[in-house]
């Protein structure tokens, strides 16, 4: 069976008009999950006073896990991710964010392909 332009029209229509009429309601899901995850967030970095000030780490450790993890509830993430934060931080403490050092007496010239 073949369908006209005009059948294909109004399907398109139809499916477009549905999508458009359920996205304040998936937002909404979508901004209330964020609201409550960032609350247990906040909780949990409350309850490990050593986490406070480490919150990218925190941050890139709880996406690597929940793409690991696809489905697992986020308090029981939390709790998987506490030993992997904490090594973290503690192999970050000894690193130097705020000053750059540079090397002496390297030639960073480029001449024709060579340094």
């Amino acid at each position: 069976m073949e369908l006209s332009n005009d059948q294909m029209n109004d399907i398109v229509f139809t499916v477009t008009e549905k999508v458009l009429l359920r996205m304040p309601e998936v937002m909404g899901n979508l901004i209330q999950e964020h609201i409550s995850m960032s609350k247990i967030t906040k909780e949990f970095i409350d309850k490990n006073k050593d986490f406070q000030g480490h919150n990218i780490i925190i941050q890139k450790i709880l996406e690597q896990m929940e793409s690991d993890n696809t489905g697992l509830p986020y308090e029981k993430l939390l709790d998987m991710a506490k030993p992997k934060i904490a090594k973290q931080i503690l192999l970050s403490k000894n690193c130097d964010l705020t000053s750059v050092s540079t090397r002496k007496g390297l030639d960073t010239t480029i001449d024709n392909g060579r340094l």
